[in-house]
């Protein structure tokens, strides 16, 4: 679908850059602190869970717990390894430290306006940025709070001081598969891609920047502007933001995280 608007909006594209527009006499909005404390929740927790699993290191057996079953008792064991010891803690600073990243770059990400709307676009992008960096902060929350719980508690399970993991892992996974779900479902409702639903009338008006150049999208999809120092730009099509890969900064912290989300828990299942 995407693709078939993307060819259909190319023959309207003008030639040459996009018009810009200049929001005067505009206040800057006030800054969101979700984002920020999620960052810092995530790096200190992260840090925890390994000087916990650092502290107890040589009390874990050979093997050890790998996997834990509805109940929260463990159902699988492997020898002990770098991966079985290491690759959950790492895993939660990464996955802490990464969101709350990323929930700080979105509170700062460049906004879509529109010519001619009388500030309606700024006002609009403004809200959704804020709510779409705050959901992403909430989000990161919740994962890395049940990320570190379950860090902590494999290592208590392999130790012996309890069997199972905590109800607490249990209630936050629920509470985190919540609020990913009605929240994105929320803000789609209540603002709309961009603030869509928030410009009334203006909506109309044609957008400025980079959402409005063809020739920056590949396939309508992939954002590629080496003149645009933004490291996340709004999604044209379906909900939130991306990341400009014309930008090598962007490129290089998006590969890295991918690949170590995707790298440890593979290393685990591999080597461990």
């Amino acid at each position: 679908m995407a693709l078939r608007a993307h060819r259909a909006a190319r023959p309207l594209a003008r030639p040459g850059p996009p018009s810009a527009v200049a929001t005067l006499g505009g206040t800057e909005a006030k800054p969101n602190p979700l984002p920020y404390l999620a960052l810092a929740f995530g790096v200190a927790a992260g840090l925890f869970a390994l000087g916990f699993t650092f502290a107890h290191v040589s009390e874990l057996p050979d093997p050890m717990p790998t996997h834990f079953g509805p109940s929260g008792a463990p159902d699988a064991f492997r020898p002990r390894s770098f991966w079985t010891v290491w690759a959950l803690p790492l895993l939660t600073l990464v996955m802490g430290a990464g969101q709350g990243g990323m929930a700080v770059l979105i509170s700062r990400a460049k906004r879509a306006l529109r010519r001619s709307d009388e500030g309606a676009s700024l006002q609009a992008q403004e809200r959704f940025r804020r709510a779409a960096s705050g959901f992403l902060a909430v989000t990161s929350l919740l994962s890395t709070a049940l990320l570190t719980l379950t860090s902590i508690s494999a290592v208590q399970v392999a130790i012996r001081p309890t069997e199972r993991l905590p109800p607490a892992a249990m209630v936050v996974g629920g509470l985190l598969m919540v609020v990913v779900l009605g929240g994105s479902l929320l803000i789609a409702w209540r603002y709309g891609q961009g603030g869509s639903r928030l410009e009334g009338a203006s909506a109309s008006a044609p957008l400025t920047n980079g959402l409005a150049d063809n020739a920056r999208w590949v396939l309508g999809l992939f954002y590629v502007n080496r003149e645009d120092p933004s490291l996340f730009i709004e999604n044209r099509f379906g909900f939130g933001y991306t990341v400009n890969l014309g930008n090598p900064k962007a490129v290089a912290l998006f590969l890295a995280f991918i690949l170590l989300v995707l790298g440890l828990p593979l290393g685990s299942t591999l080597f461990g």
